[in-house]
């Protein structure tokens, strides 16, 4: 019985949970923009702008690029995103490159003691090369504006 009414109660709730509406689909969202923050436009025809976030009004967004201050009606936007920090890639990679560091080095003292010493080493070493892999990584976009689907 408990299980037939918690069926019928996910049942009803799938419903509303596919008609909720995403919370990036707020034009409102560009309220955390802070002029002169680097961001990137996707325009329906996903041709992409990059530059500055100057502002914008209920009707447009306005983006300073290398060709000079851009509008983009709403209507026309289909994504608006914020660069990510590199700091994020670096740390990532930074991670990955200790983890298989460690992995080496576990290993490296199972196979002896020479072995062991040199496999210490991979730890420094794998560490630097997964930080500089992040580092060379391009930061990305956060998204924080989408279209709404039509």
């Amino acid at each position: 019985m408990r299980r037939l009414i918690v069926s019928v109660f996910l049942m009803l709730l799938v419903p509303l949970l596919l008609s909720a509406q995403d919370a990036r689909e707020s034009w409102d969202n560009l309220k955390q923009l802070v002029a002169g923050q680097k961001i990137e436009v996707v325009e329906m025809n996903l041709k992409k702008l990059t530059g500055t976030f100057v502002g914008f009004s209920e009707q447009e967004i306005s983006v300073q690029s290398a060709d000079g201050r851009m509008s983009v009606p709403r209507a026309e936007v289909f994504r608006v995103g914020v660069v990510r920090s590199r700091s994020r890639n670096i740390g990532i990679g930074a991670a990955i490159g200790l983890g298989a560091g460690v992995a080496i080095g576990v290993a490296g003292l199972k196979s002896g003691e020479e072995a062991a010493q040199y496999s210490l080493l991979a730890i420094p070493f794998a560490l630097g090369v997964g930080a500089g892999v992040g580092a060379a990584m391009p930061p990305g976009y956060r998204t924080i504006y989408r279209a709404p689907k039509r």
